[in-house]
């Protein structure tokens, strides 16, 4: 197992107001398709701590998109981190995968695997929909 933490800075004892809602996706890179593919998500949580769990972790390169909306104005930290049995190195991509990019990817899909998608098409063309992407 693998967990994936998120953490703001610590205000204990503080409301819960005091906290900013968080927004996490995580994806694994997939050779032969040479794109990421949806590993788990969390949206609209307003705790200090967010976690992944990821039971079935295999070795290989994982990207984990982290959005806060901020609840003040003042400079704000969060913390990233990983906990596992095997070594994992975190760093910060800087250039050449767009945030926009690896969310269509992995949100695409998940999308088309989700059991809960719908034909739109009476043509049997293919259209489908999925109202359920973001819910984990």
């Amino acid at each position: 197992m693998v967990t994936f933490a998120v953490t703001q800075a610590n205000k204990r004892g503080a409301a819960m107001g005091a906290y900013s809602r968080s927004y996490l996706a995580l994806g694994k890179w997939d050779e032969s398709s040479k794109t990421y593919k949806y590993v788990k998500g969390s949206s609209d949580r307003i705790l200090p701590d967010n976690y992944l769990e990821v039971s079935s972790a295999t070795e290989g390169k994982y990207v984990l998109y982290v959005n806060y909306l901020w609840a003040n104005k003042s400079k704000n930290i969060a913390v990233v981190s990983i906990y596992s049995v095997s070594p994992a190195h975190i760093v910060e991509l800087k250039d050449g995968l767009s945030p926009q990019l690896f969310l269509k990817q992995i949100y695409f899909d998940h999308a088309t695997k989700n059991q809960k998608k719908q034909i739109i098409s009476e043509k049997g063309d293919g259209d489908w929909a999925c109202s359920e992407v973001l819910v984990n």
